[in-house]
C-alpha cells in the first residue's frame, strides 16, 4: 500500500505544471479564465502584471492562482454584475489558493465561495460588494478559509461588509479588514455552525448601520452546535454600530475568546460600544486585553455588554476610559442571568450618567454569582450610584484584595467605591476603599439586604478618607420588613372603599421556635366585595422532590379570620391549599398532609400542567375579607413532609442576629458632612467588633440613623483614636484608645507610602475579641492586619512577614533588626521617632531633614524644645518646657497641642 501511495504521489507531482499568463501576449494565456479551464489539480497559474478586466470561475480544486509582482501590480477588475471569482467545488476538492493579486467588484462580491477550502496570501479585496449582497469581500458557505496577509477594504455588503460566513471556519493571520461597511457586521458577519479564529489581524474603522460595526456572530438558536470565536493578537478599533456593539457583537449560541487583543475607540448609537454579547449560552472570556475609550450614545456597557446566559470571565486586562452614556455600566454592563468574574485587571476611569461607572451588575431573574478580585477600579464616575461598581441581586458577591480609589457616586447616591444590593450572600474582605465619594457610603454602600440569611461578611477592609454625607467610609442599610412580598386581590369593590393590610416580620417570646415569626394585621371593615392578601416569606429549601404533606403553626386573634396557604414550585405553579375558617384563637397547628388534593382543587399559574416542579421556592398566606372582619394572625414553622428527606421546615422567619458582620477593618481619615464619618447604619443589625477608627472627621465616627438599629447593633474591642467630633462613650465596650502605632500614615491625599502594618509595640497588638485569632492563633489584632482573614507574606524573604515586619521590600528591617538612630529607618519595627533618641516626644533640631525638630538637646529627656528667643544666663529656663533657650512658649505648646490631638502621625519608616 505504501508503494502504491508512494508512485500515486510521484506521479501527481510529475504533471505539475505552470501555466504563465500575460494579457499583453508573449505567455501561455492572455486570460486568466482559459488558463483556469485548462489547469488540472496541482497545476499552478502565474500570473503578469496588469489589469484583468474578467470575471473567474473555479470547478476544480488544487489549483494556485498567483502573480509574479504582487498586488500593487497585479488586479482583477469585476463588472459588478456577479461575484468576481466563483468557486464551487465538491466538499472533499483540494484547497485552492489565491496570492498576490488585487480584486474589485463594485456590485458584488470579490469571492464566493460554496463547498471548497480557500487559501488567500498577501490578496488586496477593495471597493467590492453592495448593501442589497451578504460578503462584499468575501461571501463563504460549508467553507474552510485561511486568510493570511489579507487586505480587505472599502466594501460594502448586508451582513458582512468585507467577510460573510455561513456554516464555515475562517482563519486569518496578520489581514487588515478596515473602512468597510453593511447592516450587520462592518467588518465580519458569521452565523450558524461556523468559527472564526484571528491572530494578529486589524479590523479597523468598519461601520454597521444595526450591530456589530467591526465582528457580528450569530449562532444557532437551538443552542447544539456554538459559534467559535478566538481572538488573540487582534486590533478591533475605531468601528461603529447604529445599535449594538460598536466593536463586536454576538447573538444566540457561541463561545468567545480574546487574548491579548485591542478593542477600542468604538462606538455603539446603543449598546455595547466596545462589545456585545446576547443570549450567548457559553462563556465570553477575555485575557491580557485592552478594552478601552469605546462609547455610546443612548449606551449600556461603555466597553462590554452582557445579558442573558453569559458566563463573562475577565482577567488580567485593562477595561478604561469606556462611555456609557444615558444609562448604566461605563466600563462593564452584565445583566440578568450573567455570572461575571473578574480577576487582576484595571477597569479604571470609566463614565456613566445612570449607575456603575466601572461595572454594572444586575443578575436578574435567576440570580448568579460576581467575583471581582486583584483588580483596581480607579477614577470611575457615575451620576446615580456605584462609582466604582454596583452588584445587586445576585446569588454570591465576592469582592477580595480590589482597589477601590478615587470613584464617585452621585451627591444623593449611594457607593461612591462600591454598591452592593439584594445580594443573597455576600463577602467583602482585604480591599482598600480609598479616597471616593458618594451621597451614601463613600467607599462602600449596603442596601436592602435579606435579614434571613448570611451574615453577610467586611472583613479586613481599609476605608481611607473617603467622603459621603451619609457614612464617609460605610453605609449599610437593611430591606424593609415584611420580609418578602404582597399581592392583594382584585375584588375590593369600589375604588373609594379602603383596606389595611401590613405585612411583617417580627421578634416574639411566644414564637414557635426561634424568636421571629411572620405577621399579618388587616383590616377590611370597609370592604363590602371579596378581598384578598398574600403574604410571600422567605424559604429555605432545596429539596428536589415533591412535598406528600405538612403543617403549619397559625396563631390568629380574630375567629373569623379565613385563611389558605399556597406553595410555589420551581416552574413558579401555585397549588392553594384551602384551609377555611380559623378554629379558634392562640396558636393551632394545621394540617396540610393531604396534599395529593393541591392539584384537583387549586387555582394554579406559570407552566399550567398541574405537576409539582421541584424544589419549593415559596409558601404564601393567604387571609381572605370576611364579613369585614379585622385582627392580626401571625404564622410559624412551615414544615413539609417529603418521601426521602422526611418532614422539613421550610420556613420559620427567623432573623439573624447580626446582618452585617465588620470584623478586623480600619477606617481612618474618613469624612462624614451629615452622619457617620466612618459607618452609619440604617433599619440593620451590624457587628463592629476588632476594627480601628482613627482620624476620622466630620461627624460621629459611628451612627445609627434608627433607634432599631442602635439596639441591635455592637461595637466593641475596636480602636479608637483622634476621631472628631468626641463622643463619650462611643468608643464601646473593650475598645482601645491610645495611637494605633502603624507603620506609616499621613493625611495627605495619597496613599502611596501609607502601611497600615502594626509595629511589634502597638497597643493594638493582641487587643480585639478573645474570640477572634488571628493566623497564628493567637488573639486577634485590632484593625484590618489582624483577625483569621488577614494576609500575611514575606516579601522580602527576612523570615519576617507583615503582621509586624514594617518594611517588607527591605530584609534589613523587621522586628529585632539593627536601628541607627537620624536615618530615618525603622530598623527594629519598634514606636517613636526615629529622630528622638532621649524618648521625651520631641525631634532633634540638628538632625531631622529641613530641620524641621524643635529639641535643641536629643540626649536629655528633661530637654524638650527650642522655644526660641535669645538665651537668659540670669533666669534659668523651665524645665521640660525650654531647657536650651529663653522666650515666649505659645509655639511650643501649639506644636505640643498638634502632637497630642494626632493630625499628623509621624512614625519611623
Amino acid at each position: 500500500m505504501a508503494a502504491v501511495t508512494l508512485i500515486t504521489t510521484t506521479s501527481l507531482q510529475a504533471r505539475a505544471e505552470t501555466l504563465q499568463v500575460d494579457i499583453n501576449g508573449g505567455a501561455d494565456f492572455i486570460s486568466i479564465q482559459a488558463a483556469i479551464d485548462e489547469a488540472i489539480e496541482g497545476d499552478t497559474i502565474v500570473i503578469a502584471p496588469g489589469t484583468y478586466a474578467e470575471r473567474i470561475v473555479m470547478n476544480a480544486g488544487g489549483i494556485e492562482l498567483t502573480s509574479t509582482d504582487g498586488p500593487e501590480l497585479t488586479s482583477i477588475i469585476g463588472d459588478g454584475l456577479a461575484p468576481l471569482v466563483l468557486i464551487q467545488l465538491a466538499p472533499e476538492a483540494p484547497v485552492i489558493a489565491i496570492s498576490g493579486l488585487s480584486l474589485t467588484n463594485t456590485g458584488d462580491s470579490a469571492i464566493y465561495v460554496t463547498s471548497a477550502s480557500l487559501e488567500l496570501d498577501d490578496v488586496e479585496i477593495s471597493d467590492s460588494g453592495a448593501i442589497d449582497i451578504d460578503g462584499g469581500g468575501v461571501y463563504a458557505y460549508q467553507s474552510i478559509l485561511n486568510l493570511n496577509n489579507t487586505v480587505i477594504k472599502d466594501s460594502l455588503g448586508f451582513n458582512g461588509g468585507a467577510i460573510h460566513l455561513d456554516n464555515s471556519s475562517i482563519m486569518l493571520t496578520s489581514c487588515e479588514l478596515s473602512n468597510n461597511a453593511g447592516e450587520n457586521g462592518g467588518g465580519v458577519y458569521g452565523k450558524n455552525e461556523s468559527s472564526f479564529t484571528d491572530e494578529n489581524s486589524s479590523f479597523l474603522y468598519n461601520s454597521a448601520n444595526t450591530s456589530g460595526g467591526g465582528l457580528y456572530f450569530d449562532g444557532p438558536e437551538d443552542g447544539l452546535s456554538p459559534f467559535m470565536v478566538n481572538l488573540s493578537g487582534s486590533t478591533v478599533d475605531g468601528n461603529s454600530s447604529g445599535e449594538y456593539g460598536g466593536g463586536i457583537a454576538t447573538y444566540y449560541t457561541g463561545q468567545i475568546q480574546i487574548d491579548n487583543s485591542s478593542i477600542s475607540y468604538n462606538y455603539a448609537d446603543d449598546d455595547g460600544g466596545g462589545i456585545f454579547a446576547y443570549y450567548l449560552y457559553g462563556e465570553l472570556s477575555i485575557s491580557n486585553s485592552d478594552i478601552s475609550n469605546n462609547s455610546g450614545n443612548n449606551n449600556k456597557g461603555g466597553g462590554i455588554y452582557a445579558e442573558k446566559y453569559v458566563d463573562l470571565f475577565i482577567e488580567n486586562s485593562d477595561i478604561n476610559y469606556n462611555i456609557a452614556d444615558n444609562s448604566h455600566g461605563g466600563g462593564i454592563y452584565a445583566y440578568n442571568r450573567v455570572q461575571l468574574y473578574i480577576t487582576e485587571s484595571s477597569i479604571s476611569y470609566n463614565a456613566t450618567e445612570r449607575a456603575g461607572g466601572g461595572v454594572f451588575s444586575q443578575s436578574g431573574y435567576d440570580t448568579h454569582p460576581a467575583y471581582i478580585a486583584d483588580s483596581t477600579l480607579v477614577g470611575n464616575v457615575s451620576y446615580f450610584e456605584g462609582g466604582g461598581a454596583v452588584i445587586q441581586n445576585t446569588e454570591t458577591s465576592e469582592v477580595y484584595r480590589n482597589v477601590f480609589s478615587k470613584n464617585s457616586s452621585g451627591d444623593d447616591s449611594p457607593g461612591g467605591g462600591l454598591f452592593i444590593r439584594e445580594t443573597e450572600n455576600f463577602a467583602v474582605a482585604n480591599n482598600l476603599f480609598y479616597g471616593n465619594d458618594a451621597g451614601y457610603g463613600g467607599g462602600l454602600a449596603l442596601d436592602n439586604l435579606d435579614s434571613t440569611v448570611g451574615p453577610y461578611t467586611l472583613t479586613n477592609n481599609i476605608f481611607q478618607e473617603n467622603i459621603g454625607a451619609f457614612g464617609g467610609g460605610l453605609f449599610v442599610q437593611s430591606g424593609e420588613r415584611p420580609e418578602g412580598s404582597a399581592e392583594t386581590g382584585s375584588y375590593w369593590g369600589t375604588e373609594s372603599e379602603t383596606h389595611v393590610v401590613d405585612f411583617y416580620v417580627e421578634e416574639t417570646e411566644e414564637a414557635i421556635s426561634g424568636d421571629w415569626v411572620a405577621r399579618i394585621d388587616y383590616d377590611y371593615s370597609l370592604c363590602t366585595d371579596e378581598a384578598y392578601a398574600v403574604f410571600k416569606g422567605t424559604v429555605v429549601s432545596d429539596i428536589y422532590e415533591e412535598p406528600t404533606g405538612g403543617s403549619i403553626w397559625i396563631n390568629s386573634s380574630d375567629p373569623n379570620a379565613e385563611i389558605g396557604v399556597r406553595l410555589r414550585d420551581g416552574e413558579e405553579e401555585v397549588f392553594w391549599y384551602y384551609i377555611g375558617t380559623v378554629l379558634g384563637t392562640g396558636w393551632i397547628q394545621y394540617n396540610l398532609s393531604d396534599y395529593n388534593s393541591f392539584p384537583s382543587s387549586s387555582n394554579w399559574s406559570g407552566n399550567d400542567d398541574g405537576i409539582f416542579d421541584p424544589p419549593l421556592t415559596g409558601v404564601e398566606m393567604t387571609i381572605y375579607a370576611n364579613e369585614g372582619n379585622s385582627g392580626s394572625l401571625q404564622f410559624d414553622n412551615v414544615t413539609l413532609q417529603f418521601e426521602n428527606a422526611g418532614p422539613v421546615v421550610v420556613a420559620d422567619y427567623e432573623q439573624l442576629d447580626f446582618v452585617v458582620q465588620g470584623h478586623n477593618n480600619t477606617f481612618v481619615g474618613n469624612i462624614g458632612l451629615n452622619k457617620g464619618a466612618g459607618v452609619a447604619a440604617a433599619n440593620s443589625a451590624i457587628d463592629l467588633t476588632n476594627n480601628a477608627f482613627v482620624s476620622n472627621s466630620g461627624a460621629n465616627v459611628i451612627e445609627y440613623l434608627d433607634d432599631e438599629s442602635e439596639r441591635t447593633s455592637v461595637n466593641m474591642y475596636n480602636g479608637w483614636y483622634d476621631n472628631t467630633p468626641q463622643v463619650e462613650g462611643l468608643a464601646g465596650s473593650g475598645a482601645v484608645t491610645e495611637a494605633p502605632e502603624w507603620a506609616y500614615y499621613e493625611r495627605d491625599a495619597t496613599q502611596a507610602n501609607d502601611n497600615f502594618t502594626l509595629l511589634v509595640d502597638s497597643p493594638y497588638v493582641d487587643a480585639g475579641m478573645v474570640d477572634i485569632s488571628d493566623p497564628t492563633g493567637s488573639r486577634s489584632d485590632i484593625g484590618s492586619n489582624g483577625g483569621p482573614g488577614a494576609i500575611w507574606v514575606d516579601d522580602d524573604g527576612d523570615g519576617y512577614t507583615t503582621m509586624n515586619d514594617c518594611d517588607d521590600t527591605d530584609p534589613e528591617v523587621h522586628p529585632g533588626g539593627d536601628d541607627s538612630w537620624y536615618d530615618g529607618i525603622n530598623g527594629d519595627c519598634m514606636s517613636g521617632s526615629d529622630y528622638d533618641q532621649d524618648g521625651d516626644g520631641y525631634d532633634s533640631i540638628e538632625f531631622t531633614p529641613d530641620e524641621l525638630g524643635t529639641d535643641c538637646d536629643d540626649n536629655d529627656p528633661e530637654v524638650t524644645e527650642d522655644c526660641g528667643g535669645e538665651p537668659s544666663l540670669d533666669e534659668p529656663t523651665d524645665t521640660g518646657e525650654c531647657g536650651c533657650t529663653s522666650g515666649g512658649t505659645d509655639g511650643a505648646l501649639w506644636l505640643g497641642f498638634l502632637a497630642l490631638a494626632g493630625l499628623v502621625q509621624r512614625r519611623r519608616v
